[in-house]
């Protein structure tokens, strides 16, 4: 059951929470674990595996396949007929048709070894594909990739992989400027704290469709 790992405040003991998630039958999207089930499962209690030998192995492997022979990290992500390539174009449809004439800005984030790989982005092709006109699809990937070859050291924090505050300011100021160049926002000076008038503009956010697919 698909679900997320959590540690628990009372008895310290990593558990597994159910969440909502998308399932496709008959060529259709059906949302499932709604309501979310209460029960919750120590991980100790479903077995863990031997993993002594398990994280040498793959690191080996990962570096000939990512380094050496150029495979992609997720070859799914690469191969428009996947499974999981299904069932993210019918979230992506479903988005864009329940959006109607509002503008929808697909943004995918690169995995930090895409970037430092230097894997080609295919999925923007793949995204790009999609047959709607309020959809606009933007490359963070080649900016970032092209920014850590200019400077290794200020894109990414080394010990998660995240971005830096270097990294966010490059993903902030190319969003800013697709939202400037669309029409759809404008830079303001200072930063808007506060927001009372109702002709503002609203831009909402979905974070990523994997965490928490169901919210989308």
């Amino acid at each position: 059951m698909p679900s997320y790992q959590f540690s628990s405040k009372t008895s310290g003991k990593k558990i597994l929470i159910p969440k909502p998630y998308f399932d496709i039958n008959e060529n259709q999207l059906f949302l499932k674990n709604v309501p979310t089930p209460r029960e919750r499962a120590e991980i100790d209690s479903i077995g863990n595996g031997n993993n002594k030998l398990k994280n040498p192995i793959e690191r080996v492997l990962n570096y000939t396949n990512r380094r050496l022979l150029k495979k992609q990290i997720f070859p799914e992500f690469s191969d428009e007929n996947s499974k999981e390539w299904q069932m993210m174009k019918m979230i992506i449809e479903r988005l864009l048709i329940k959006a109607g004439d509002k503008p929808v800005l697909i943004a995918p984030i690169p995995f930090y070894v895409s970037v430092t790989y230097d894997e080609m982005p295919i999925y923007l092709d793949i995204l790009r594909g999609f047959n709607f006109e309020n959809l606009t699809v933007i490359d963070l990937a080649n900016q970032l990739a092209n920014e850590y070859k200019n400077d290794k050291n200020d894109i990414f924090l080394p010990l998660c992989g995240h971005l830096t505050h270097n990294g966010n300011s490059i993903v902030a100021e190319k969003l800013i400027n697709v939202l400037e160049n669309k029409g759809i926002q404008q830079r303001t000076q200072p930063l808007v704290t506060s927001v009372s008038s109702k002709d503002n503009v609203y831009v909402l956010g979905i974070s990523c469709f994997y965490h928490d697919s169901a919210a989308a």
